[in-house]
């Protein structure tokens, strides 16, 4: 159970992160009259970012050292270029959310494990509802603003 728990966590701390900017791309990338698409893009962003603050708030203590010492989750970029982003586009990025995970800290003593392993249950379903959402707006959604 450690090892499902330490992977679907350091999983959601990589891919979250990912899927969040693919929301935040397709938002900056709409045309301003777009506002339909833009919200949407936008609600998605939201709701990958609050899954990926709730990954980094589950993973505290459970995530490992080769993982947070890899740069695959926060760099020194990460932060500046979030701010420098939000800046420019006006769009709104969570920076707390890179602050904490940049925070973490390694695997160490156990964590109440039938409290933790419902907690990454209830996660990775969630993670799965949403990016089955995200691609479906990708899909079907966008579809008819690119074949106009």
């Amino acid at each position: 159970m450690e090892n499902y728990v330490t992977f679907s966590i350091e999983t959601h701390l990589f891919f979250a992160r990912i899927m969040k900017e693919h929301a935040l791309f397709l938002e900056a990338g709409f045309q301003c009259k777009d506002t339909i698409w833009i919200q949407r893009a936008q609600q998605f962003g939201n709701q990958f970012e609050e899954l990926l603050r709730q990954a980094v708030r589950i993973g505290d203590a459970l995530v490992s050292d080769e993982v947070l010492r890899s740069g695959e989750l926060v760099t020194k970029f990460t932060i500046p270029a979030e701010r420098r982003t939000a800046s420019l586009t006006g769009i709104s990025i969570d920076s707390r959310i890179s602050e904490m995970e940049h925070n973490l800290h390694a695997q160490w003593g156990k964590k109440r494990e039938r409290t933790l392993l419902r907690m990454v249950n209830q996660l990775n379903k969630r993670a799965v509802w949403l990016l089955n959402g995200f691609i479906q707006f990708g899909e079907s959604d966008l579809q008819s603003i690119w074949l106009a």
